[in-house]
């Protein structure tokens, strides 16, 4: 069995089952997937959106849920004994410098751990192998395209939506179809409201996506924006984009939002992985992608060059 503990909303849901999904399809197709949501019950409410964002998706027809993961004793040790060095840091005052140098322990010990079946990395990427262990054990965010780039074709049909276009968002998808859609993504929410939130993440202000839309312009003949927010009334009333723009009311479940959000053609994207998501789903080979240079408020802004989530292709501003 390949077991995976759930964190986090759709966006991080996504990343963490693409990682598992492609290691099965990679060393072990005959295992099974299991995923257990229980902690994401610690973390939020299901109105939140901590809950099983999967299941509206083909990607439910992968996995199986348990209430618990079956780990044996080494293996609850090794994922306490990676859970250490981050609590540690933030102990001694490290706070602002935690999440690089949790990084570079995950990486440093990672290739052990993998040898007893556990896959363990909260804060970038590592080359996972295969391993003889009976069960195997996935902890983390795995935000990263390389844990799961060699089967993109396989990731995007999962992540397609079980359920047909809501029927008012027909003349919307209609617009986005015929145009140079420029989806882009206003992240505020929990970011701007919830203190814990805006120590940890960097908030994209007006200033970086008019920046954004101005580039925009340069590139694409005729863009049309089509803005998505979680507090789309502030966007109507504080931003003016100059072009054509309409709005997704806000309303729509997950799977709605981000259909619509991966059918446009190019991407202006806040520092989330729902956003991350929209444009990595996107069939649009010559797709532009504008993402901000700073992702988290953390050392990892003096080098953003380093965070594993950012793709190649992007243009940082």
């Amino acid at each position: 069995m390949i077991y995976l503990k759930v964190r986090g909303r759709a966006g991080n849901q996504f990343f963490q089952f693409a990682t598992v999904k492609n290691f099965q399809t990679k060393y072990c197709k005959n295992e099974e997937i299991a995923l257990d949501f229980s902690d994401l019950k610690k973390l939020g409410t299901e109105e939140n959106g901590f809950k099983d964002s999967l299941q509206d998706f083909e990607a439910a027809k992968y996995y199986k849920t348990v209430d618990k993961i079956k780990a044996n004793i080494l293996q609850k040790v090794l994922i306490f004994i990676m859970k250490v060095p981050n609590a540690f840091f933030r102990l001694i005052g490290l706070k602002d410098r935690a999440d690089i140098l949790s990084y570079k322990f995950e990486k440093k010990v990672q290739p052990f751990i993998n040898r007893f079946g556990v896959y363990y990395m909260i804060h970038g990427y590592s080359d996972f192998k295969p391993c003889k262990s009976k069960n195997k054990i996935f902890y983390g965010n795995f935000e990263s395209a390389k844990y799961f780039e060699e089967n993109e074709k396989i990731i995007k049909e999962m992540f397609t939506p079980k359920e047909s276009i809501i029927k008012k968002n027909k003349e919307l998808y209609d617009i986005i179809e015929k145009s140079n859609s420029i989806c882009i993504t206003i992240r505020r929410g929990d970011f701007v409201d919830n203190p814990e939130f805006k120590k940890v993440h960097y908030i994209c202000d007006s200033k970086y996506f008019y920046k954004a839309v101005e580039i925009i312009k340069e590139k694409v003949e005729y863009p049309v924006f089509i803005v998505f927010s979680d507090d789309i009334e502030w966007v109507k009333d504080n931003m003016e984009f100059g072009v054509p723009a309409f709005y997704e009311d806000g309303t729509d479940p997950i799977w709605e939002k981000i259909r619509l959000m991966y059918s446009c053609k190019h991407f202006v994207i806040s520092n989330s992985t729902f956003s991350w998501w929209a444009q990595y789903l996107s069939r649009n080979k010559n797709k532009v992608v504008i993402a901000p240079k700073r992702w988290k408020n953390s050392a990892y802004k003096k080098d953003t060059s380093k965070l594993d989530i950012y793709q190649d292709f992007w243009m940082k501003i």
